[in-house]
């Protein structure tokens, strides 16, 4: 018997699991396998295989068509492939001219929209078509401060129909600061939400699944819902803790709080506690106080902490959190949050570090920071981390973390010598496309790893 004659819904099962390469092979043989490997139902089933061994977008998405999965397996392999080699390879390197001249910060949305923030100004590119798509420039009587925490990309933020920019805006004649957002929808176009009369600090935001961490200008910490515009404050917080927050982890449905202490002997520690975040599907949900319900001490140092997989059984109060954190010494390793019933935690680093790197550039692993990961929850994450540069050899960590079914985290580690950090004023990553872009000046360089 032929292959062409076994049934059509036999051969959609064979072609499902075929090497993606061998689908596009296949199409070209004859008629009967091109009609198969153009259906949209293959592609799903491709994609959804494919999504254990490939770092991929969620996904697919109705929208896709079946030439948008197809792009987006074979960019994926190649990214796979580049970012493994040894060393990472980048494909491509191209510029764009902007127009803040002194970046503050930048984030990279979808892979496609890159905004820029300066101290008075606000831009907005697609990277795909080169075009400026929004800019916003205030008075010289009003200042706008983005001064978020570098947001870590989640698998969340491509699932959402918009992204929320933090800023804090000056105002001379009040000379107070107060909370804005840019809102960026998935077609690329801007608006501004201004809540009303959240007086805030100029200290660090932090934004996830809809939520932002700032300080009020008493300087107690707060959350600030955007959709509902709601402010919940911190149950069991005691006073003298309120300013040494270092870190906040937002997650789906807890966030951590992250305190730098010290203990008698002057050592520094990190305290964590974890609080419920409230359900908004509840259409009756009125309390605005959030409360704690584990706690631990830590006399480890460390900073940047991101969450790379939880799992918390609510109606027990037990479970896991994973995150990864950097060290001074160590660069960037794993750790294991253990949840007990009774409200304690217990801590466990993960030592399934790989580091493929020479002598020298293993020296300079050790000291990272600036980090950005793109995670997929409870999957792996991808990401990279500036390093203690070597004399004129401007130095980037590339990291990649697998989150195994059992056992401790694994991170794979590399470095590479990247030129354009030397007089970068900012940089940002995107993880699931493979673009790293800085920005030095008027001008913003645009790396491609696929």
């Amino acid at each position: 018997m032929l292959l062409t004659e076994l049934p059509d819904d036999i051969l959609f099962k064979v072609v499902q699991f075929l090497p993606l390469i061998d689908i596009i092979l296949l199409r070209k043989t004859c008629r009967q396998f091109q009609c198969i490997t153009l259906e949209r139902t293959v592609w799903i089933d491709v994609y959804r295989n494919s999504v254990r061994e490939r770092f991929l977008p969620p996904g697919p998405a109705l929208h896709h068509s079946v030439h948008e999965l197809e792009r987006i397996l074979i960019r994926a392999q190649k990214l796979d492939a580049n970012w493994g080699a040894d060393p990472a390879i980048i494909k491509r390197n191209w510029s764009l001219t902007c127009e803040i001249g002194n970046t503050r910060c930048m984030e990279l949305y979808r892979g496609r929209y890159l905004a820029l923030g300066g101290l008075h100004s606000f831009v907005l590119h697609d990277i795909h078509t080169q075009r400026r798509l929004y800019s916003h420039h205030e008075p010289d009587k009003n200042f706008v401060f983005w001064i978020y925490r570098r947001s870590r990309m989640l698998q969340a933020d491509y699932d959402q129909e918009e992204l929320f920019i933090p800023v804090g805006k000056f105002s001379k004649s009040k000379k107070s600061l107060y909370l804005m957002f840019w809102k960026i929808e998935p077609s690329g176009s801007v608006s501004i939400i201004e809540p009303q009369n959240v007086n805030i600090t100029n200290s660090q935001m932090h934004i996830g699944y809809g939520y932002c961490m700032c300080r009020l200008r008493s300087g107690e910490p707060i959350l600030f819902h955007i959709a509902s515009q709601k402010i919940y404050t911190f149950a069991e917080m005691e006073e003298q803790n309120r300013s040494r927050i270092i870190d906040v982890v937002i997650m789906a449905n807890h966030v951590v709080l992250v305190y730098s202490l010290y203990a008698v002997n002057l050592r520094e520690q990190r305290l964590f506690d974890l609080y419920a975040l409230p359900d908004h599907s509840q259409a009756q949900y009125t309390d605005t106080v959030l409360h704690r319900t584990h706690t631990g001490m830590l006399s480890w140092v460390f900073n940047e902490t991101t969450c790379i997989s939880s799992d918390i059984d609510a109606d027990h109060n037990t479970g896991f959190i994973w995150l990864s954190a950097l060290f001074v010494e160590q660069g960037l390793r794993a750790l294991r949050i253990t949840l007990n019933f009774d409200g304690s935690m217990l801590f466990h680093f993960s030592n399934n570090l790989r580091r493929h790197a020479d002598r020298h550039t293993t020296e300079v692993l050790s000291h990272p920071y600036d980090s950005i990961l793109t995670v997929i929850p409870g999957s792996r994450a991808r990401g990279v981390a500036r390093t203690a540069s070597l004399p004129g050899r401007p130095m980037l960590a590339l990291y990649n973390i697998h989150v195994p079914q059992n056992g401790d985290l694994t991170v794979d580690a590399e470095c590479i010598w990247l030129p354009q950090l030397l007089l970068a004023d900012a940089y940002t990553f995107d993880g699931l496309n493979g673009l790293l872009c800085t920005a030095a000046g008027d001008q913003v360089d645009i790396l491609e790893f696929a």
